[in-house]
């Protein structure tokens, strides 16, 4: 019965280990309720904001439901690799609120501001969920809750983060392009909190030298084509990064 209702979607995971297809969706109708299983979870508009909350809140109960029903111990992966339980997404559901929670999770017309990061950062951190919210090169591995709440002080400790044009990781969505300060403030800032970056060399501190010499390993053409373009660049440069701490 799954493999033909599913037949469009040839990609698509069994619904988990020893479930059946009519298991998890009797379990999800229990957790549900029958009519709010079967309201639909359709995107509208973006500019609806009404409709749009309505959404996040729908897909937050079904994303608990599915995770409690289907994903079990397991758990939700996020997009950085990192598990979430099902007890830990309804923590976090109900600390943040499932519409903030929804729009935190999609990232569908979420733009914070350094202070919705450090809340978003501090109640993953306390339900137990240790992910990513900047975006930070690869380079810069999977970095804790905590270091991520460290390194957001740093990057916003600006009266005026925008007058810097060195904060593009704590202030997501408020610039279109990157420039070589937003990634060398990074290097600075993971200096100050003790963050150690898998990509430099052993022992590497950062200098405004070796800063400057890192960034300048970038191709300045890519900060007009985009965030993955710059963040690609950036790994290349940690590579490639050895010459720029010859005197560290």
């Amino acid at each position: 019965f799954e493999e033909a209702l599913f037949a469009n979607q040839p990609d698509r995971q069994a619904a988990g280990s020893g479930s059946t297809f009519i298991d998890v969706q009797e379990c999800m109708v229990t957790e549900l309720g029958a009519q709010r299983y079967f309201e639909p979870v359709v995107q509208p508009d973006t500019a609806d904001r009404e409709a749009m909350d309505t959404f996040f809140t729908n897909f937050t109960a079904f994303l608990i439901a599915d995770i409690h029903c289907r994903q079990g111990d397991e758990g939700y992966e996020l997009n950085d690799g990192v598990l979430m339980s099902g007890e830990s997404a309804q923590c976090v559901a109900d600390s943040l609120g499932p519409i903030r929670f929804g729009e935190v999770l999609l990232d569908r017309v979420w733009v914070p501001t350094v202070e919705d990061h450090v809340e978003v950062v501090k109640v993953y951190n306390e339900c137990d969920v240790q992910t990513d919210f900047l975006g930070l090169p690869e380079g810069f591995g999977n970095l804790e809750s905590t270091e991520l709440s460290c390194l957001l002080s740093e990057l916003s400790n600006h009266e005026d983060p925008r007058q810097t044009s060195l904060r593009a990781f704590a202030e997501m969505g408020e610039r279109a392009e990157f420039k070589a300060g937003d990634l060398a403030t990074v290097l600075f800032g993971a200096e100050s909190c003790g963050i150690e970056i898998p990509g430099l060399p052993d022992g590497a501190n950062v200098s405004d030298a070796s800063a400057m010499c890192l960034t300048g390993k970038i191709d300045a053409e890519v900060y007009s084509q985009g965030r993955a373009a710059v963040l690609a660049g950036f790994d290349e440069a940690l590579r490639d990064s050895a010459d720029c701490f010859d005197d560290q």
